[in-house]
């Protein structure tokens, strides 16, 4: 009867293939975690572009309407300023 040369026996062989099992289980979860972790950092940053352009949009119209309000104020000056001239001739 020989012993077979090969160190590696069918029961290590099972062991080795189990824990290549693990390991590779072990891969496939933080792979799927990661996928997880990289759709919701997407998805913030999503809901800011929105939210920034939202603020932007935003923005633009207070700086309108201060426009349009400073030409009313400038417009009341003026009207102020020709009834002063008006009253004192």
């Amino acid at each position: 009867q020989t012993r077979p040369t090969n160190r590696h026996g069918p029961i290590l062989e099972i062991w080795q293939y189990t824990q290549m099992e693990k390991r590779i289980e072990s891969a496939e979860n933080g792979i799927t975690r990661l996928a997880s972790l990289l759709q919701d950092l997407f998805t913030e940053m999503y809901d800011l572009k929105e939210s920034n352009e939202s603020m932007k949009k935003t923005t633009d119209d207070l700086k309108n309407q201060h426009d349009e309000l400073q030409r009313i104020v400038d417009m009341l000056n003026n009207e102020k300023n020709d009834w002063v001239v008006l009253a004192s001739i």
